[in-house]
């Protein structure tokens, strides 16, 4: 009885790609690229001294950096995983998580140094919100795609 559930399966992956429209198809591959390149890179070839990550707006060095590198880690992974499946929690995740970044630029813009002021982490944190209301206008998308063929 396991070669139905199979085809089924696979019936809903070749469903789900065609549902991905162009942008989420995009989001995959930044995903995929955090997962398998950058984030490998950065948490083994980046010094612990000059190791920096950014949670929240609030900038970490050193060991609590590189945690916070593994912490990224996992979201990509995550991400490339629901993104490839088309998992119905996907949306809601991605959204939480691109407002923690709009709140993140708002915050760092101000308080750090580096940063270039409140208007620009008003322009970044903007741009940042709309890219999560995509994402929580996208849910239909994600059901539709996991319902599978026959199942709508």
């Amino acid at each position: 009885m396991q070669a139905p559930a199979v085809a089924e399966r696979a019936a809903v992956r070749l469903a789900s790609a065609a549902v991905r429209p162009w942008w989420m198809t995009l989001v995959l591959g930044l995903c995929l690229f955090g997962t398998f390149l950058y984030l490998p890179y950065d948490l083994l070839f980046t010094p612990l001294d000059r190791a920096e990550e950014v949670w929240f707006g609030v900038t970490l060095r050193g060991w609590a950096a590189k945690a916070g590198e593994v912490a990224h880690w996992l979201v990509y992974a995550v991400g490339a995983w629901g993104l490839w499946l088309m998992r119905p929690w996907l949306p809601i995740a991605a959204g939480l998580y691109l407002l923690q970044v709009a709140v993140a630029h708002l915050v760092w813009s101000e308080l750090d140094p580096r940063g270039n002021g409140i208007w620009i982490g008003l322009l970044q944190s903007v741009v940042f919100v709309a890219a999560a209301t995509v994402f929580f206008r996208s849910r239909a998308r994600f059901t539709a795609a996991t319902a599978g063929p026959g199942r709508a």
